[in-house]
């Protein structure tokens, strides 16, 4: 009888230590899409930089192009900005 109780403690065993492993992995893949999420912001404002800098360049009068106000900022040198990581409106 004691024999039968101490494989169902190691029965509990098991499945804990799988549920820590279980978590533990979790919080990585949970950890790596945050930091993904974090790129694809820096890309996409990165991106909407050179594409109204290009802009600017190709046009004949530069302040006439209609920029959005993250891209004027950083255009200008404002650093303030770069603290708010997600002002911009989702337009996809």
């Amino acid at each position: 009888m004691l024999l039968e109780k101490q494989g169902g403690w190691s029965l509990w065993l098991t499945y804990l230590v799988a549920l820590r492993y279980f978590l533990a992995s979790l919080s990585k893949v949970a950890r790596s899409v945050i930091q993904s999420t974090r790129l694809n912001r820096q890309v996409r404002r990165f991106t909407e930089f050179v594409s109204a800098a290009t802009l600017a360049v190709n046009s004949k009068d530069p302040n006439a192009i209609n920029c959005p106000g993250h891209v004027v900022d950083a255009y200008q040198g404002d650093t303030n900005s770069a603290d708010i990581d997600d002002d911009f409106e989702d337009e996809d």
